[in-house]
């Protein structure tokens, strides 16, 4: 579960910074929560107004990233041009709403119009994976001019104290790992 494994670094972060005092820089690997806008598309609707998926897709395309439109080619090199809402920058989240949506046939209407479901919520970014399993590091260095074992040690320390629960494991990796590695050779 995302929110147990956000929860479970949140508080060996915590935990870190009130015990540690030779480490530095202490951060989660995730980063923090991005807007991500859900929707469900409506087939029905979309008939009523002529707009298709696709139409809905190039709409967001075009207000966000841009929607490429042809490239620039230039010896060996190839830049995307992009189909972008120059205005893009003054809008809120909240406008997304009342984007248009150009169909086909030149026909327009609000992308909301032709949604059965539209919600921003929170999540992260980037999620990443070890051995196939979501995995969530605690990030952190020594101070500057500090022993990094005594750290590690301090560290390591404080981390045996959170208990885990069932299914969830903890694993060090960095500098520890590779030493474990060589001297088990």
């Amino acid at each position: 579960n995302i929110d147990t494994l956000a929860a479970l670094v949140a508080r060996a972060e915590q935990l870190v910074r009130d015990s540690c005092q030779s480490v530095i820089d202490i951060r989660g690997s995730w980063g923090v929560k991005v807007p991500v806008w859900q929707h469900m598309y409506s087939q029905n609707r979309g008939e009523k107004f002529g707009v298709t998926r696709a139409d809905v897709a190039s709409a967001m395309s075009m207000a966000t990233t841009g929607l490429p439109i042809g490239s620039f080619r230039e010896a060996d090199k190839s830049l995307p041009i992009l189909l972008k809402d120059s205005k893009i920058e003054n809008k809120n989240l909240n406008d997304i709403k009342s984007l248009p949506v150009y169909s086909a046939t030149g026909a327009s209407c609000s992308i909301e119009q032709v949604l059965d479901y539209s919600e921003i919520t929170y999540d992260y970014n980037v999620i990443q994976r070890y051995n196939r399993e979501r995995k969530m590091s605690l990030l952190c260095s020594p101070e500057r001019g500090g022993n990094t074992a005594a750290s590690f040690n301090e560290v390591k320390r404080v981390m045996e104290q959170i208990e885990l629960p069932e299914g969830y494991s903890m694993c060090y990796f960095g500098e520890q790992e590779s030493q474990d590695i060589t001297m088990s050779a």
